[in-house]
């Protein structure tokens, strides 16, 4: 019975993430910067386009 319910919610939420996360209306400059990957280790990135 809630099944139907859960997903029509996944549904819904999924495009909401996609659109406030990945997609930009305008193209930002993000300069180089550190990102720590999912074993504690850092590594640099260099600039580019959000």
């Amino acid at each position: 019975m809630l099944k139907p319910f859960k997903y029509g919610l996944l549904v819904l939420i999924t495009p909401a993430s996609f659109s406030s996360c990945v997609v930009h209306r305008t193209a930002v400059w993000v300069p180089g910067h550190y990102v720590v990957g999912p074993y504690g280790n850092r590594y640099w990135v260099r600039g580019h386009y959000n």
